[in-house]
């Protein structure tokens, strides 16, 4: 067995410390925040569910799909929280409902958030979903 120096078990001690902290820094995942939406319902009879539809830019193209990067289907909830979403960044949201056919509306009006790592700050917390495809949005403060 090989004895080492003060000066060498130091620099050891150091290098590994380098190690372990470099590992801990480039493979730490990116801050993640949440946006929580909510509207109104739907009471078309022949209604089955909504998409949320959402990106980092906002709607560019015709609606559906209008250019976002990100939907999701999620029924005939009147709530969803749209997770790991990239904290620093704006993210734009729009909503559909389809009926029973499998068509679907076009997308209600845009709205937006800022996405803090604790989110709760600045959540929707109302949509309003009318037939005119418009949306409003309530902002906790």
């Amino acid at each position: 067995m090989r004895n080492f120096t003060l000066l060498q078990k130091t620099l050891i001690v150091i290098g590994a410390l380098v190690i372990f902290l470099a590992l801990l820094i480039f493979t730490a995942p990116e801050p993640t925040g949440t946006a929580q939406l909510s509207w109104n319902a739907n009471t078309e009879p022949d209604f089955a569910g909504y998409k949320i539809y959402y990106g980092d830019s906002p709607r560019s193209a015709n609606c559906p799909p209008g250019g976002y990067a990100h939907n999701i289907t999620v029924g005939n909830s009147t709530s969803h929280t749209v997770k790991e979403l990239s904290a620093g960044k704006t993210y734009y949201f729009s909503i559909t409902a389809y009926d029973t056919a499998g068509q679907e509306s076009g997308c209600s009006s845009e709205v937006s958030k800022q996405v803090s790592v604790s989110s709760d700050a600045s959540a929707v917390t109302k949509f309003t979903y009318a037939i005119k495809n418009k949306i409003s949005a309530l902002w906790k403060k």
